[in-house]
């Protein structure tokens, strides 16, 4: 007889709260990122321009 341990973890429809908690995280870090890059890109944008 032989035992799988294996787990599938990408049932569809089916959300793992560990999944969802990484998830969120990763958002909330790359729109701090994404806004921050922004930030910088205007400022120094209209710097230049003035």
């Amino acid at each position: 007889m032989t035992v799988s341990n294996d787990c599938n973890l990408n049932k569809p429809g089916f959300n793992y709260p560990l999944q969802e908690i990484l998830r969120e995280g990763a958002r909330k870090i790359l729109t701090a990122a994404i806004e921050s890059g922004v930030t910088v890109f205007l400022l120094t944008t209209c710097r230049r321009k003035n």
